[in-house]
C-alpha cells in the first residue's frame, strides 16, 4: 500500500494514465536509499489474465514517462515494472474481494483486538473491513488501518498439487490408486 506522499503521488498519476492502456496498477513502492531511490510499479491487465513479460516490458515506457514527468526526487532514480508476482501486494478492496478464499498476510498500523499482523483465509469484505480467519477466530480489519496486505501462497500445497499434476500426465491411472 502506498504509505508516503510521493508513493501516494505516483500512484495517482500513474492510475490516471492506466486506464487508457488497459492496466492495473497493483501498487507502487519506494524503496532503498535516499540517495538513489527505487520505485516498483507492479501492474496487471485489467481483463483479469496473467500479464506476462513481453506486456510489462511494452507498459514501461509509458510508465517511466508519468515518472520522469511528475520528477518526484532531488537524484537519480531506478525504476522497477514488473507482474504482481505470486505474493500480489493488496490494497483496494476489490483487491482482497476477488482473493476471498486464499491465504494473506495483513499488517496494520495500530493494535487491533491486541494484534498488529494476521495471517491466515481472507473471508469477506464488507463495510470497509476485511475479514480474515486466524486459527478458527475471524478478525475484521478496517481498510483504513492497513500498513500492508500480500497474498501468503501455502507454497507447500503448490509443489504438492504440481507433483501430482506431473504424476497424473505420466500415468493417469496412478491417480486412481492414490
Amino acid at each position: 500500500m502506498a504509505s508516503t506522499a510521493v508513493e501516494e503521488q505516483l500512484l495517482a498519476a500513474l492510475e490516471q494514465e492506466a486506464l487508457q492502456h488497459d492496466i492495473d496498477i497493483v501498487d507502487v513502492e519506494v524503496a532503498g536509499s535516499k540517495a538513489r531511490p527505487t520505485v516498483r510499479v507492479r501492474i496487471d491487465v485489467l481483463d483479469g489474465t496473467a500479464i506476462d513479460m513481453d506486456r510489462v516490458c511494452d507498459e514501461t515506457p509509458w510508465i517511466s514517462g508519468v515518472v520522469e514527468a511528475l520528477d518526484p526526487f532531488e537524484n537519480s532514480y531506478d525504476l522497477e515494472v514488473s507482474s504482481p508476482g505470486v505474493d500480489r501486494p493488496l490494497r483496494r478492496a476489490k483487491d482482497f474481494a476477488a482473493h476471498v478464499g486464499e491465504r494473506a498476510e495483513i499488517r496494520s498500523l495500530e493494535a487491533i483486538d491486541n494484534r498488529r499482523a494476521w495471517t491466515g483465509e481472507i473471508v469477506e469484505v464488507a463495510n470497509d473491513e476485511v475479514h480474515i480467519m486466524v486459527d478458527g477466530t475471524t478478525y475484521a480489519v478496517p481498510l483504513g488501518k492497513i500498513k500492508s496486505a500480500k497474498l501468503k501462497p501455502d507454497y507447500d500445497a503448490m509443489l504438492a498439487a504440481a507433483k501430482k499434476a506431473t504424476r497424473i500426465e505420466e500415468d493417469p491411472q496412478d491417480d486412481d490408486e492414490a
